[in-house]
């Protein structure tokens, strides 16, 4: 089957869920609830227990068409909220639509059920409310995956079938997807957060698009699925589920990101010959003179002052060897700030028939004059780590403020 073909087909699909939507189910079915918000009804379902999960499906769809997906959040540990957006699915048809108040109503659910920073999946319609939702209030989410979603309304990978498929403007969930969205490069620079970025091969969403949904994303992830559609690997599949539980172990939780590292300066430190006290009761101790360098950053640059010295104490048995050095730094301005750098070299286990390799890390601390321009030196933690040394330097060492 060609590409024509499979689009059209996966159109016909779209039209009969579109279509589907503008039955009035007014029955519940056992496990779901209705929440007021944001001034309409929302029904929804929520099960498991866990790190929170917002599912949001496609146009005119309802959450059953992600019970796949559920299922499989549950089982893994997760606890998923799943909702029908306003108008579809069990809720009231509406006469009128738009994305932004989608976004809304999921902001305020959230809200009302204390649901702090959860993951967001969103499918088709339920991607662009997705992002507007961390537009419109940043901090919101915590990571996101959308699949098939579109930032503009020239977006289709076959005009053709699109104009089919979008034909019946007298629907106003089609109407909305003639004229919405709208979504900026720079709102969508404002998304933090990490974002996996999905969508078939054979999707109604053109791959140009797709590319360019994660391009402007500052953590966006791409993943284009051979073979597939718009919702070829969603509905009653598991391949998303599998998706999503991977994308979720290699993105950290809440609280266990790394911290981000900040570049300070770099110090290129010259030397004096070492000279040994010798065997202490807490190890060899050896002496490094320091006499003199450099050092230079975005917001500091100077002199190393004579007189300081690199202490250092080697473990007999471990023959790992603490670091301690101990000098004063004089920037161009005329400001003196003392620095105390603790650190470790120490060698890390290496294979059968392979050389061990070094770990040599410090923390350095600054101490500035309180009323001097770099005062902001004591309000942080340092890093520091060598680099190649510098012309005429013994070691260089290149400093990080952990932000």
């Amino acid at each position: 089957m060609d590409r024509k073909m499979c689009l059209w087909g996966v159109a016909a699909v779209a039209l009969c869920v579109l279509m589907g939507s503008c039955a009035d189910r007014t029955r519940l079915m056992p496990d779901e609830r209705v929440a007021e918000v944001n001034d309409v009804s929302l029904v929804y379902e929520v099960h498991g227990e866990g790190r929170p999960v917002v599912l949001l499906h496609g146009n005119g769809g309802s959450h059953h068409h992600l019970d796949t997906l559920s299922a499989q959040m549950v089982r893994a540990g997760y606890q998923v909220w799943a909702l029908d957006s306003r108008g579809q699915g069990a809720n009231a048809p509406l006469t009128e639509y738009h994305y932004k108040d989608m976004a809304q109503d999921v902001f305020c659910f959230c809200r009302q059920f204390d649901i702090e920073r959860p993951i967001v999946y969103g499918w088709s319609d339920g991607g662009i409310v997705a992002l507007l939702l961390e537009i419109m209030h940043p901090g919101t989410v915590s990571c996101m995956a959308i699949s098939g979603a579109n930032i503009t309304t020239d977006c289709a990978a076959d005009p053709e079938v699109w104009a089919t498929f979008t034909a019946d403007s007298l629907n106003p969930l089609v109407a909305m997807m003639l004229h919405e969205p709208n979504i900026s490069p720079e709102e969508m620079a404002t998304i933090q957060c990490p974002v996996l970025v999905c969508a078939g091969e054979n999707d109604l969403i053109s791959e140009e698009h797709t590319r360019m949904i994660a391009s402007q994303l500052p953590k966006g992830e791409l993943l284009l699925l051979p073979g597939e559609d718009h919702g070829s690997y969603i509905w009653n599949n598991p391949r998303m589920g599998e998706i999503l539980l991977d994308f979720l172990r290699r993105t950290p939780a809440e609280g266990q990101q790394a911290p981000e590292l900040e570049f300070v300066c770099q110090l290129d430190v010259t030397t004096a010959p070492s000279y040994a006290v010798g065997n202490t009761t807490k190890g060899f101790r050896n002496v490094v003179p320091i006499t003199g360098g450099r050092f230079e950053g975005p917001r500091m640059r100077g002199t190393i002052l004579p007189g300081g010295a690199d202490y250092q104490l080697t473990d007999p048995v471990t023959h790992h060897t603490e670091l301690e050095a101990i000098y004063d730094i004089r920037t161009d301005d005329g400001c003196v700030i003392h620095v105390r750098n603790i650190g470790l070299i120490a060698a890390e286990p290496a294979a059968e028939g392979q050389a061990p390799q070094m770990y040599f890390r410090a923390e350095p601390r600054f101490e500035a004059p309180a009323d001097s321009p770099y005062a902001w030196l004591n309000n942080a933690l340092y890093v520091c780590a060598p680099t190649t040394a510098a012309p005429g330097a013994a070691i260089s060492l290149r400093v990080w403020k952990v932000k």
